[in-house]
C-alpha cells in the first residue's frame, strides 16, 4: 500500500469516527425534542418519530410553570451579581 493510499484510508477512518461521534453527541438532543411532541401514552415507545405529534406538553408547561416569575427572579439575580462585580 502506498503512502498516498494509506493517507486516504486514514482520512476516511478519521471522518467515519468523527461522524459516529457527532451522531452519538446529537442523538440525545434529537430524542429530547422528538419526545416532547409525544403524548403520555406514547412517551415510552421506541419510535423515532411521534405517531400523533402534539403540542399539549408545551401548553401544559406554559400553564403550570410560572415562567414570568422565574424570568423575573433570574433578572434580579443577574443584576445583583453584576452590581456586586462592579463594586
Amino acid at each position: 500500500m502506498t503512502l498516498t493510499k494509506r493517507r486516504v484510508w486514514s482520512q476516511v477512518a478519521k471522518h467515519a469516527l468523527l461522524i459516529l461521534l457527532a451522531f452519538v453527541a446529537v442523538f440525545p438532543l434529537y430524542w429530547l425534542v422528538i419526545s416532547s411532541f409525544k403524548d403520555a401514552g406514547e412517551i415510552y415507545s421506541a419510535t423515532l418519530l411521534p405517531l400523533r405529534p402534539t403540542l399539549e406538553n408545551y401548553l401544559y408547561a406554559l400553564r403550570e410553570i410560572p415562567l414570568l416569575r422565574m424570568l423575573g427572579t433570574s433578572i434580579v439575580v443577574s443584576l445583583s451579581v453584576m452590581a456586586c462585580q462592579i463594586v
